[in-house]
Formats: C-alpha cells, structure tokens, sequence
C-alpha cells in the first residue's frame, strides 16, 4: 500500500531555504520586493480617493437638485441642511463648536431645554477651512477662538445664491471638487459630509444611544401569567343560540 511522505520534512526544508534566502536576498530580488511595496502602497490610495470623490459627487448632486427646486436656497451649514440666508456666526466660532466633544443630554427639564437650544442653534453653524497647526485643534472655547483667528474662513459649496455677494467682503471660499485637496495637510476643511482624523462629521455630533443618561423604553406592566376573560357577549350569543335549537 502507497503511504504518502510526511509533511513535516518538506515543511522544515522549505522553512529553511526561505529563512536562507531572507538573510542574503539578490539584487533583483530587492528590487522586485520594493517595487511590489511601491505599487501595494499607491494601490491603497486609491480606494480612499474614490471613496471620497463618491462622497462628493453624492452630496453636490443632491445639493443641485435641492438649488433647482428652491432657488431661495442661500447655503448649507455644517449639517447639509439648507439656509436661507447669510449669519453672524464667526468663522472662529464655527470651528469651535465643530470640534466640541458630543454632550449628553441630563435627564431633566433644564437639560432638554439646553438640548433644544443646541439644536436650534446648529442651524448657523457653516463648514469652514482652517490653517491652524495639528496641536493647537485641541484647544476648546474661547482659547481655540483666539488662535483660530485669521487662520480659518467659512467654506461653502458652489450652490446657492451666496455667490451673488462679494465673496472677498465675507471671507468666503468654495469647497473644492477635487478629492486631492482634501488629503492636503495645509488646508483642513470642515465640509461636515467627509471624515478626517481631527473633525468630526456632522452625523457624529449625534448623541451615542449608549449613552447612560438615554432611558430604555419600558417594558409592558401587564403580568405575563395574564389570562384574558371571555367577554359577556360571548356567552350571551351561545345561550341564546341553545335557546333557538
């Protein structure tokens, strides 16, 4: 009877003809090694180019849509949302509400109503483009304000009726098309419909359900033992129904 060779030799040889070839790897070797790593390493760029041009073309249809049904449209704020008209709101003041940490919401009258005022208040919140240092993005409230003046103006997309005005008199920019610009590490733009490592998107201002303040819904109160009586109609349609027979 055949019995097959054990693979525990082959195993261990080619273990060691590789560990061989490791330490003493020829040039041409080397060179198709970095050349695979060279090409490995443009490959993983591109899926994140085309995931951000898809994001893009996306939100800039819906935008060209929403402008040709409403021409009143003026702008989008941070959350996409459409704004009628131009507001107050620095651009200093934008980044600094961008870049707060998510709050929870405390169970209690007076923290619903700071909740609603936030909400109500987001409204006037506009994407924007800073030049700030990495560092000082962790600075939160009037600190992040005073070092995020003149190195940030708000950024709007190319819809809308705010390119009517002078842009040069508002300190307004155009949110690029191109997904290049967007990987550029001396321009940081909060367009509220792409990730960056150091602003959050706007569907991330969200408060996590997981939250422990977020109550779960109550359970049903009625005992699972409970046994439904039979209505006296019922038993007054029988009666009369032997009566008859």
């Amino acid at each position: 009877m055949y019995e097959p060779k054990t693979k525990g030799t082959a195993q261990t040889n080619v273990t060691k003809n590789h560990v061989i070839q490791a330490k003493a790897p020829s040039d041409s070797e080397a060179n198709h090694t970095t050349s695979k790593h060279a090409t490995h390493d443009s490959n993983d760029k591109k899926p994140c180019m085309t995931c951000i041009g898809q994001a893009i073309d996306k939100e800039f249809c819906s935008r060209r849509v929403h402008t040709y049904h409403n021409p009143q449209i003026h702008h989008f704020n941070m959350d996409g949302q459409c704004v009628f008209g131009p507001n107050s709101t620095t651009p200093a003041e934008c980044l600094a509400i961008i870049l707060s940490q998510k709050q929870r919401t405390d169970p209690s009258l007076n923290g619903y109503l700071v909740k609603s005022i936030i909400n109500r208040a987001r409204v006037f919140v506009d994407p924007v483009a800073t030049t700030l240092d990495p560092n000082s993005l962790y600075l939160r409230g009037s600190e992040l304000i005073d070092a995020a003046q003149g190195k940030v103006q708000k950024c709007f997309s190319d819809h809308g009726w705010w390119q009517l005005v002078a842009r040069e008199a508002e300190g307004i920019s155009v949110l690029p098309s191109d997904p290049q610009v967007y990987l550029s590490t001396e321009i940081l733009y909060a367009s509220g419909f792409l990730n960056s490592p150091d602003i959050n998107v706007a569907r991330e201002w969200v408060v996590d359900k997981a939250s422990p303040y977020v109550r779960s819904p109550r359970g049903c109160s009625r005992k699972l033992n409970f046994k439904r009586k039979q209505s006296p109609l019922c038993v007054f349609k029988v009666q009369n129904a032997d009566q008859v027979t």
